[in-house]
């Protein structure tokens, strides 16, 4: 009989328990985002994005579909149908509830990976673009990368978009505003826009000032003057504005 050292044993104990502790761990997915573009059939109703990626065990995937107001028109989140792929996936279509207008701004997000996404395991794409029933949109940003690295909403996308504070004259007494509550949007006082244009409760925006009646705010939404209900805005306190008053000069 062979009587092994209780130093030996146990080390040799250990092993084997470190060794299947190695054998039973699970194989960490991973995605890997390598283009995207808007499909071809996409338009007011259809927020179809084309997607190169190479997948390996991915589990999961999300779509998220929102517009300029700041509306979900389509959210979704389940296990995915490409777990081991390489090349692009055309046409990863995702339906919008409501249909939209011609001209609205949507903007179209998915990812692949894992639930909850990280950057070492899932890929993300967005497409930002103005839509039209004949299929002629206009992409305003597409961005894709590693979980974390694009927009999620529409509205996230525009504040990304360079042009508003060169181009539109803004005056130095312009105050940063919060929604209190929905708003219809109007081209200009008593005026409402057609298709008619919410924004959404909890949305920020610049205050220029209000008309001459005091029952509008005039503000700065998409990189345009609009106006909305004075009773709809108020101070945003967030840690630029700190609650700073909102102007009540006469604009026109």
């Amino acid at each position: 009989m062979i009587i092994y050292p209780r130093k030996l044993i146990s080390t040799v104990v250990l092993m084997a328990v470190a060794g299947l502790l190695i054998a039973i761990q699970p194989v960490l997915a991973a995605a890997t985002a390598q283009g995207v573009a808007l499909n071809a059939g996409a338009n007011c109703d259809y927020a179809a994005l084309d997607i190169t990626l190479t997948t390996v065990g991915a589990t999961r995937e999300y779509g998220l579909v929102t517009n300029e107001a700041g509306d979900v028109l389509e959210e979704f989140e389940q296990g995915t149908g490409i777990p081991n792929f390489s090349g692009t996936f055309v046409n990863y279509g995702i339906l919008l509830s409501p249909s939209q207008p011609a001209g609205t701004i949507i903007g179209s997000y998915a990812y692949i990976g894992e639930t909850p996404p990280s950057a070492a395991d899932t890929a993300e794409f967005f497409v930002l673009y103005e839509c039209s029933d004949s299929g002629a949109n206009d992409v305003l940003y597409a961005c894709y990368g590693p979980y974390g690295t694009c927009p999620q909403t529409a509205q996230e996308a525009l504040s990304l978009i360079p042009g508003c504070d060169v181009l539109l004259p803004i005056p130095a007494t312009a105050v940063g505003g919060a929604f209190v509550a929905d708003a219809p949007v109007y081209w200009k006082p008593g005026e409402l826009t057609n298709p008619l244009v919410t924004i959404k409760a909890g949305n920020t925006a610049r205050v220029i000032g209000q008309d001459a009646s005091g029952q509008y705010y005039k503000i700065i939404w998409v990189c345009d003057f609009v106006w909305v209900p004075k009773a709809a805005v108020g101070p945003n306190y967030d840690a630029v504005w700190n609650g700073a008053p909102l102007p009540t000069a006469v604009v026109e």
